[in-house]
């Protein structure tokens, strides 16, 4: 499927809705739209005039610069809200950040609590690199001996290798997981 404004704008759209934890029929409600309007704007296969963009603004509560696709410079800005839980169990959070063209680069904030062991979602083919924000880490891979970070440190792996992250500190561990898909 082509990138289009149209896409960009309904998958902006989508991402806002479910950061939101709001159903279809709640926005239509709220923004006096159908949810067969609403559905096809956020697959990308409809329009929208001005005056509907603005109460999805207004109901919403962002810029609608945050809506509009930009210029197209290679760059892409995925803003806070935008960003997907995938992980959150036993001290331990893990938010996923994907642009909305979604191609293939992604990235993973972590954050484990004191006394917090996870076993990693292993990812597709390719390469991973994590760098560790603050704190100490501890990451086993597969039946090798455990590898010691602390802050600052980055590692670079193979991203379907089975690990297990443990935070035997006593404060919290953040780190960023990059993957790179295989070429």
């Amino acid at each position: 499927m082509a990138v289009t404004s149209q896409s960009i704008l309904g998958e902006r759209l989508r991402v806002l809705r479910r950061a939101r934890g709001a159903s279809l029929a709640a926005v239509a409600d709220a923004t006096d739209m159908s949810v067969s309007f609403l559905s096809l704007l956020e697959s990308g296969k409809t329009d929208v005039t001005i005056g509907r963009l603005m109460r999805l603004v207004r109901y919403y509560g962002v810029p609608v610069t945050d809506l509009i696709p930009e210029e197209e410079t290679g760059r892409t800005v995925v803003r806070a809200a935008e960003y997907l839980e995938s992980d959150q169990r036993n001290g331990a959070t893990v938010m996923t950040v994907l642009p909305p063209e979604a191609r293939g680069l992604g990235a993973e904030l972590m954050v484990l609590q004191p006394g917090t062991e996870l076993p990693a979602s292993v990812g597709r083919e390719g390469e991973a690199f994590l760098h560790l924000l603050d704190g100490e880490l501890e990451i086993t891979f597969d039946e090798d001996s455990p590898l010691s970070l602390a802050g600052g440190d980055s590692v670079f792996f193979q991203a379907a290798e089975p690990r297990i992250y443990r935070n035997h500190s006593q404060r919290a561990v953040r780190a960023v997981i990059v993957q790179v898909p295989a070429r």
